[in-house]
């Protein structure tokens, strides 16, 4: 059976193209997006930035990053409002963490699947933060773990969501939307200069929540396999690999942004 019909139309649930755009319910427009991507922040831009001044782009980030901050809190909220309480039980019942705790009948279906496409479109803006660094000149900051961060989780957010469609994806956005929120309003906050600094001493910890938050998926997937949860071994492999690889980069930065710097 086509792989395609085999998840999207004879899944139980709500099927993907009735609720996504036609642009987003096929893989044809991931590698166009890549594509575009990759040569715009690795080629083209620092071509085209070379030899001009960095933009001064203040108050587009200001506008930016206030703006993540409220489609963050907006999905955090739709996932809260729809999964209540149940959310608290969630661990207690890893393998169906939304079924096994408030129910999951179609109209929830549908506003889950919805979260979670929106999701998705937000981890396609997410890739403005690489634009941006090129547009004031901060090539530096386009690192390979930037790079590969942004473009796995498009990567693996979009065959989580269409095709494999585990329960367990709903609480791993979740865990993901909530660090978001407080990354970019620091980054909102720090944009007002050095009168703020001072009330962002908590810089530090945004590194240690984003790998907070690996160490909680990378339990629950530990969990899943020892509770022998009846999931897509596509599921656990890919997140386990994506996972375990955030970790470990992140891990890198934070001991040498942070660390190196004690020691000197």
């Amino acid at each position: 059976m086509d792989f395609n019909i085999r998840y999207n139309v004879t899944v139980n649930g709500p099927k993907i193209q009735d609720h996504f755009s036609s642009i987003f319910a096929t893989y044809h427009h991931i590698p166009v997006l890549f594509t575009i991507y990759f040569f715009t922040v690795k080629l083209i831009g620092p071509r085209m930035m070379s030899e001009r001044k960095p933009y001064d782009l203040k108050t587009v980030l200001r506008i930016y990053n206030l703006a993540q901050v409220f489609i963050n809190s907006y999905l955090l909220y739709l996932i809260i409002f729809n999964w209540g309480y149940g959310i608290l039980k969630a661990w207690n019942h890893i393998c169906n963490p939304v079924t096994e705790t408030v129910g999951f009948d179609h109209q929830n279906q549908i506003i889950m699947l919805k979260v979670m496409y929106y999701y998705y479109l937000n981890k396609i803006l997410d890739l403005l933060d690489t634009v941006f660094f090129v547009l004031r000149k901060k090539q530096s900051h386009v690192t390979f773990l930037h790079l590969f961060h942004h473009s796995t989780m498009i990567l693996s957010t979009w065959i989580t969501v269409v095709y494999l469609r585990e329960q367990v994806g709903s609480l791993f956005g979740f865990l993901n939307i909530a660090v978001h929120i407080l990354m970019y309003s620091y980054y909102f906050l720090s944009s007002f200069g050095p009168s703020m600094q001072r009330y962002l001493w908590w810089k530090k910890h945004l590194t240690r929540m984003q790998m907070l938050q690996f160490i909680m998926m990378l339990a629950i997937l530990a969990k899943m396999k020892m509770v022998s949860c009846t999931i897509s071994p596509w599921f656990w492999t890919l997140w386990c690999f994506n996972i375990s690889s955030f970790f470990i980069l992140f891990l890198h930065f934070y001991i040498k942004s942070y660390r190196k710097k004690k020691v000197e």
